[in-house]
């Protein structure tokens, strides 16, 4: 459980880190992809416990995208005025389904498929994270107002 904190303190700081220079959009995408490594590693990996941790503490840098999820698309998203609203009705729709509905289905599934339902479920929402996030609108700074065929990257 130290792991996850460690990493997650870790990678809040570096995905942000990374969306600024390579863009909102693929960055999350990749974390939440990058997340499926956590239950996979759980479920199936077999080899030494320091490896084990190694994935664990990488496929926990989609938990780095919390803070552009939940503050930074928003308020790039939405004109300043609604900015409050916006981000009090991220994270308290985070927290009733994420926080209230998620275990209570998490242990629903476990009851009735197995003890590995809860984690093909946190799986199945680090894929559907990935593929939500390539719907989002670029909102970087510095991707936005690179010019047309230039990469912000090259200056």
């Amino acid at each position: 459980m130290s792991l996850l904190g460690l990493s997650a303190a870790f990678f809040s700081f570096v995905v942000p880190g990374l969306s600024d220079r390579l863009g909102r959009r693929p960055v999350v995408a990749a974390s939440c992809l990058v997340g499926v490594l956590v239950p996979l590693a759980a479920l199936y990996w077999h080899g030494s416990l320091y490896a084990l941790g190694a994935l664990v503490f990488i496929g926990w840098a989609a938990s780095g995208t919390l803070p552009l999820l939940m503050g930074t698309i928003p308020s790039e998203t939405i004109p300043a005025r609604y900015v409050a609203t916006s981000m009090g009705l991220t994270v308290g729709i985070g927290e009733v389904l994420g926080g209230v509905s998620a275990p209570a289905l998490a242990g629903t599934a476990a009851d009735h498929y197995g003890l590995t339902a809860p984690l093909f479920i946190q799986a199945v929402c680090a894929l559907a994270g990935a593929l939500t996030a390539l719907a989002l609108q670029e909102t970087a700074p510095r991707r936005v107002s690179a010019p047309a065929g230039r990469s912000q990257l090259a200056t």
